[in-house]
């Protein structure tokens, strides 16, 4: 596919009826495959970002929005070396701009917006590394960090839905730094999902971590104040919340830092997938993991959920 502004629109008409066609269960084989072949061309095409944006913009199909994201993602992870870094950062703010500021679409496609910036974050943390290692100064303007940061305050909002958002897209970060396998979508070396890793543990995983606590003892007191004791007693969206901010602190507890035993065995290539993974903390992060507070913060969170079957797994 090749596109021109005045070819937006019938493109996305004749991709909307491909939709139509692909998730319809009464047609043929035959339409079903040629349907097929119109989002393998719209996925393999060059530098499909502008109109791509157009599909989420002008588009209420859910299936077209979720193709034309995953179009974004394959593509600029092709191309990531002939991007420059305004078009790397283009693509990751507008996802995120757009994926906080709609209210309405569906929560997989939501997911897969959230990935598909987690991807490129990380993506992004390759270039700076090299930048800084091998004197190389594409890319090294990009500042990693702002996302997380703008997430974090974005928590602050008291709009309940995108509270849960910036919960979805911090797990979602610190899922994609969690793999260090280069067998990822990413490709890349071991070592350099190693180097992403331990970048993203010494800067963005400190500042999530305490703001998880923070979070997590504040939502917490407000519900001891109010005399609730049990998840069951709290409302729909804000039990949702509580549930986002317990899938955080469960991360927290199981990430595996770049110091532990499992890890640096990974990076030199012997791994043994049934070894149990300890949580081994770096000095760095010793006030934390000892702080009583967390302790008790722990138990006040059993005690809040232990009842729910929802919630008694955490």
């Amino acid at each position: 596919m090749s596109y021109s502004a005045e070819s937006f629109e019938p493109l996305r008409q004749t991709i909307e009826q491909a939709s139509k066609i692909v998730i319809s269960s009464t047609v043929s084989k035959e339409e079903r495959e040629e349907a097929e072949k119109i989002f393998i061309q719209f996925k393999e095409s060059k530098s499909p970002y502008d109109f791509c944006y157009f599909l989420l913009q002008k588009s209420s199909d859910s299936h077209v929005l979720f193709q034309a994201v995953s179009t974004i993602q394959a593509a600029a992870l092709r191309e990531w070396p002939l991007l420059s870094t305004e078009t790397i950062l283009a693509l990751q703010t507008n996802l995120f701009d757009y994926v906080t500021e709609s209210r309405s679409i569906e929560q997989y496609v939501q997911k897969q917006i959230l990935q598909t910036v987690a991807v490129f974050y990380k993506r992004t943390k390759f270039d700076t590394f090299h930048s800084k290692h091998l004197g190389q100064q594409k890319n090294s303007q990009i500042d990693n960090t702002n996302l997380v940061t703008r997430s974090i305050e974005l928590f602050s909002c008291s709009d309940l839905k995108k509270r849960q958002l910036m919960c979805s897209f911090l797990f979602a970060v610190i899922n994609e730094f969690s793999n260090t396998n280069k067998s990822t979508k990413l490709g890349q070396s071991t070592e350099s999902h190693f180097n992403a890793k331990r970048s993203f543990e010494q800067n963005e995983f400190k500042s999530i971590l305490l703001f998880v606590f923070d979070t997590a003892k504040s939502l917490i007191d407000s519900l001891i104040q109010s005399n609730i004791t049990n998840i069951c007693s709290v409302d729909k969206e804000s039990k949702n919340l509580l549930i986002q901010i317990f899938n955080l602190i469960d991360q927290s507890f199981t990430w595996e830092f770049t110091s532990s035993r499992h890890v640096l065995k990974n990076l030199i290539g012997f791994t043994n997938q049934s070894a149990i993974k300890s949580l081994e903390p770096t000095p760095e992060f010793r006030d934390f993991f000892l702080n009583p507070q967390l302790v008790q913060l722990l138990f006040r969170c059993y005690q809040l959920v232990r009842d729910d079957p929802d919630t008694a797994h955490f």
